[in-house]
């Protein structure tokens, strides 16, 4: 039942643009009534992100707030003038700047939301007392602290996050119907010029360091020359260029297709028989949960986050990229030996609409944070 004041959460990113945490987000905001929780969003890069047009038309705020020297008095001015009910921050130890000017502003509620297991900085005396610092200070400003796995939780914050009474879980969740989508293996063919019967892989995510896709382009040779592989993902960068450089050099450029940024990646993995996560750091990973919400099985590293989605639903094969490329494309071949029958799909869309990870689970934990918090009045 609709209150007659929402809940008003200020939701802060690096920018709105589509990361895996920023769409989870949104998607959460979705099954909300914005007359019983309100969110808004700032962007600590003080840049407009790909997001912004399609979170005002919702109906929200999109703050952009530059974490610069004038950040401090522009955030609190913020705060007083919108007296947002919560601040749920999503950037890592970072939060801890941003909760605690949150504070100083007599916010009740204020979050900290890690969704991975480290900053992917390198760990140099310098960023472990940073690290420190930052720790000690969300010890004292956060009133809460979510994970989105336990295992998340553990490395990030603490390994007895489980005797903090502010620590909780909250999976992150899709809309199992979005990923239902019986002509998309033929579509996806069609748009990369392959023929109806290619076996296809598929990696999902932007073109950075820890989403490892050099791995990808060392596997290629080790795969039998009919297989071919998309990578959906924001590229353009150095990454990318590496990436294609490695592939030319190893003779598989020609079965490697750059699909660039989609607004829609459910056909995607719909289309594809198999799912690659080759990450070197991931907290839960969402393209693991999107492929078994589409029947589609992934092949995953051996991460806690990846582990903790196995344990829950069908479909999951984890392996330590340390084993090299041969070790996955003998898995690959396991894998689509088994084939991917309709009934298999049915079988594992079945076994995640019936798992935790699933919207409308997510939405109500975030839901029940908001309208029961923890907070103390400044």
């Amino acid at each position: 039942m609709s209150q007659s004041a929402p809940i008003r959460v200020l939701h802060v990113f690096g920018t709105m643009n589509r990361g895996g945490a920023e769409l989870r987000t949104v998607d959460v905001m979705t099954r909300l009534d914005r007359r019983d929780v309100a969110l808004d969003f700032l962007a600590l890069s003080g840049q407009a992100g790909v997001l912004d047009d399609e979170l005002v038309a919702a109906g929200a705020q999109v703050h952009h707030c530059a974490l610069d020297r004038g950040f401090v008095p522009r955030m609190l001015q913020l705060l007083r003038r919108e007296r947002y009910d919560a601040v749920h921050s999503h950037v890592f130890l970072t939060s801890a700047g941003v909760l605690a000017v949150a504070r100083a502003a007599g916010v009740r509620q204020r979050i900290a939301h890690f969704r991975s297991t480290d900053d992917g900085q390198p760990d140099t005396p310098r960023r472990r007392a940073y690290r420190a610092t930052m720790s000690r200070l969300l010890d004292l400003v956060a009133t809460d602290i979510v994970g989105v796995s336990a295992g998340c939780l553990s490395a990030a914050w603490s390994p007895r996050w489980a005797t903090d009474p502010r620590c909780r879980i909250i999976y992150n969740g899709v809309d199992p119907a979005r990923f239902v989508l019986p002509d998309a293996a033929r579509a996806i063919r069609a748009e990369l010029g392959l023929a109806p019967a290619t076996r296809l892989l598929v990696q999902v995510g932007r073109l950075n360091r820890v989403k490892n896709h050099r791995f990808t382009a060392e596997l290629i040779p080790h795969l039998p020359p009919d297989i071919h592989v998309a990578l959906v993902g924001r590229g353009d960068n150095d990454i990318e260029r590496d990436v294609r450089a490695r592939l030319a050099a190893n003779g598989g450029a020609s079965r490697v297709h750059f699909v660039g940024e989609r607004d829609a990646t459910a056909p995607w993995f719909a289309g594809a028989d198999l799912s690659l996560l080759p990450s070197t750091t991931e907290g839960l990973p969402g393209v693991v949960i999107e492929s078994l919400a589409a029947g589609t099985p992934v092949l995953a590293s051996d991460l806690p986050g990846v582990r903790e989605i196995a344990a829950r639903v069908d479909g999951v094969t984890a392996i330590d990229p340390a084993r090299g490329p041969a070790a996955w494309a003998l898995a690959i071949a396991s894998l689509l030996a088994v084939g991917t029958t309709v009934a298999a799909r049915t079988h594992l869309r079945a076994s995640h609409a019936a798992s935790p990870f699933v919207l409308s689970s997510a939405a109500a934990a975030h839901r029940a944070l908001w309208r029961s918090p923890r907070g103390e009045a400044g």
